[in-house]
């Protein structure tokens, strides 16, 4: 467990600290952000019972699949956000479940795993001198939230980056490839989509409702992170609609290979009609030429009939060329 506290003029680390010293901060003249990581659940249960968290809350915040949500309890305001990972070598979304408790004068962010964002943003207040902006614990927690906001943005311009590639490449020939890409990509999409909507309903709540402990001048830029959350939701169905269409274009690519495919074969099987119907015909009335060098100039029946086959067949040739079947 961490403590960050608000103490002359600036925030401070304290680490090590048990959940009643912690109290003792957060009730006296400071403020305190307590940052748990790896949901102990000694410890979990020691910070409920010493700031009075909802049995309810600490439940949901053991859940690893709760969806994004604002809950308000007496002189509480819980907050569940999610942090976007994406693992490149599986392909696969994955989320940090966080949950923030805000009360007075603290603020508690307990996840299962460490949080890059929230590191971020430690760093941040550390390296700041406290100020209005950021010495209220309210503050500290639109600093969190916008962190974790602010990390969809990259997997969305990957997103965007990654369907127009491969529009091209399926422009550039159908192959089935391309089609697991795009199924691969469209389920990405799902999964990001059952987290960005309950994103964005939460942050908007949190925005515009009336919670506890969270001042009008911290909703203004609480409001900044519900707009983020919204461009985000745009942003994700414009790439939805995109890679529907990406699949549409494939099997229109594959049609049109096929078609064109279809229309080769009928081209050769008109051309070699000829022959065939000459070699069915009249091919057991011609004598085969035995290899003779010395009558190799002669002009027999077979090369006759070999000559007027390439001569009738070139015309189906032409004609097969210029409907563009060859």
């Amino acid at each position: 467990m961490e403590v960050l506290q608000f103490a002359n003029g600036g925030w401070q680390r304290s680490k090590g600290l048990k959940p009643e010293a912690a109290r003792d901060l957060a009730f006296g003249p400071t403020h305190v952000w307590i940052r748990l990581e790896g949901l102990a659940q000694d410890k979990l249960d020691s910070l409920g019972a010493v700031f009075n968290l909802h049995p309810l809350a600490i439940e949901d915040v053991r859940s690893h699949r709760q969806r994004p949500k604002v809950e308000d309890y007496q002189e509480l305001t819980f907050v569940v956000a999610r942090a976007p990972r994406w693992d490149h070598a599986n392909d696969q979304m994955s989320w940090l479940t966080i949950g923030l408790f805000l009360g007075p004068d603290f603020l508690i962010t307990a996840c299962t795993d460490p949080v890059a964002e929230l590191d971020a943003v430690e760093k941040r207040l550390l390296a700041l001198r406290g100020g209005p902006k950021n010495s209220t614990i309210d503050r500290v927690l639109y600093e969190v939230l916008d962190a974790i906001v602010d990390a969809y943005f990259p997997i969305m311009d990957q997103l965007e980056d990654r369907i127009e590639t491969l529009e091209d490449e399926i422009l550039s020939g159908a192959e089935f490839t391309e089609l697991q890409k795009v199924q691969s990509l469209k389920h990405i999409v799902s999964q990001t989509r059952k987290t960005i909507f309950p994103m964005r309903e939460a942050m908007a709540a949190l925005e515009k409702g009336e919670h506890p402990n969270i001042s009008a001048e911290t909703c203004l830029y609480l409001r900044d992170v519900a707009d983020h959350m919204t461009r985000l939701a745009e942003r994700l169905e414009h790439v939805k609609e995109v890679a529907v269409l990406a699949q549409e274009t494939y099997n229109a690519t594959l049609a049109n290979q096929t078609n064109r495919i279809v229309k080769f074969l009928t081209g050769v099987t008109i051309i070699l009609t000829i022959p065939m119907l000459i070699g069915t015909l009249m091919g057991m009335n011609v004598p085969v030429p035995q290899w003779d060098p010395l009558r190799l100039g002669t002009f027999g029946p077979f090369w006759t009939f070999t000559a007027g086959s390439l001569l009738a067949m070139l015309p189906l040739y032409l004609w097969a060329r210029k409907k563009n079947w060859m």
